[in-house]
Order: C-alpha cells, then structure tokens, then sequence
C-alpha cells in the first residue's frame, strides 16, 4: 500500500508566503542553534541543497518523494487531526533533514484524504507554525 503526503503551507505561516520561505527561515534560525551543531556537519550537503530547492519554491511539490507516514498510523488519522512531525517517517536521506528541521517548528493538521486507487491513498495537510494548530483549527471550524 502506498501512502503519499501533500503539506500545503500557504495559508497559517507567518510572516512567511509559503512553506518554502518558512523552512528557509528555519534553515537561517537552527544553523545557530548547539542542539543542531550534528545535524549541519553531517548533513551539511543536503542542507544546502535544501536551501536551492527552497529558493525555488519547490519545496511542497517535491515533500512526498522524502516524507510519508507508516500505514497503520496513516489508516487511523482523520480530517481535522493534528499529527506532530515527529510522526513523519523519512524515506530519504533529505527526508531525515527535512524532518528534523521541522520538529519543534511545524504542526500539520490533515484537511483530506483521497483514495487514488485501492492501494494508494493520499493524504493532504496544511502546515501551521509549531504550537498554532489547536487555533488555526478552532478558528476554521468557526467559519463553517
């Protein structure tokens, strides 16, 4: 069974336009920071490699080759859901350091599940800033 993630990050990020903008800031911000001192020696290359796909604005068109979520945890998540990154489960080397960085700096909270086929579902989320997600949901579902 195949699970595929899309994490839009258009509408809750702030000051940032787009998840791109935002993970760049986040880039800037952890490089500074002792408890990621590891993480930017050893994986140094795919960070800069990162920050050119983030200039892009690529980043949310190429999340699901490096992220997903383990099926059963995929299968019990519902609409409205919020699901921390630490949830996320990396299927490449750049999924690691995506996942790493958006600990403690994101929240996702799941907007839609489609089935694509019978074994292939996908799953949509929107990106919040890290402890805004019970806010950005209490406020949406007051508008409806």
């Amino acid at each position: 069974m195949k699970i595929e993630i899309f994490i839009n990050g258009y509408k809750y990020l702030r000051p940032s336009n787009n998840f791109s903008q935002s993970f760049l800031k986040i880039i800037d911000t952890t490089s500074l920071k002792k408890e990621n001192f590891e993480l930017y020696k050893t994986k140094s290359d795919e960070i800069k490699n990162l920050t050119v796909i983030c200039l892009k604005d690529d980043l949310v068109f190429i999340i699901h080759k490096h992220l997903t979520l383990e099926l059963d945890f995929a299968m019990k998540i519902n609409a409205y859901d919020i699901v921390y990154c630490s949830c996320l489960k990396p299927l490449t080397e750049r999924g690691e350091v995506i996942k790493e960085l958006m600990i403690d700096n994101y929240q996702l909270i799941l907007t839609n599940r489609n089935w694509l086929e019978t074994d292939y579902l996908k799953l949509y989320f929107e990106l919040v800033d890290y402890g805004e997600a019970d806010n950005r949901l209490i406020n949406a579902l007051k508008l409806q």
